[in-house]
């Protein structure tokens, strides 16, 4: 199999790089939103607004449950950027 040319490399490129942008947005969305939740619940931690051992098990389950998540949307940004990058040293050689 032949290699692409650098013209069918940028063309491939382009083509890709509108629906990475938009999953990128979407990561972006829910990062922040996870974000968001994270530091809501660890202030009605801090505040002492737990109302017993049960709610602060639950409270810790969430942000662990959104804990993991945030890694594995880092995961996925740092592959996406990974390949990017290789894409684009593929366009430059």
């Amino acid at each position: 199999m032949s290699e692409m040319t650098k013209l069918e490399l940028m063309e491939l490129f382009n083509l890709e790089t509108p629906q990475k942008v938009t999953r990128l947005k979407k990561i972006n969305a829910e990062f922040k939103t996870r974000l968001d939740e994270i530091t809501r619940i660890s202030e009605v931690i801090t505040r002492g607004e737990v109302r017993g051992v049960e709610e602060i098990d639950s409270l810790t389950a969430d942000l662990e449950n959104h804990r993991d998540r945030c890694v594995q949307i880092k995961r996925e940004v740092d592959i996406m950027m990974f390949d990017f990058t290789q894409d684009l040293r593929s366009i430059n050689e």
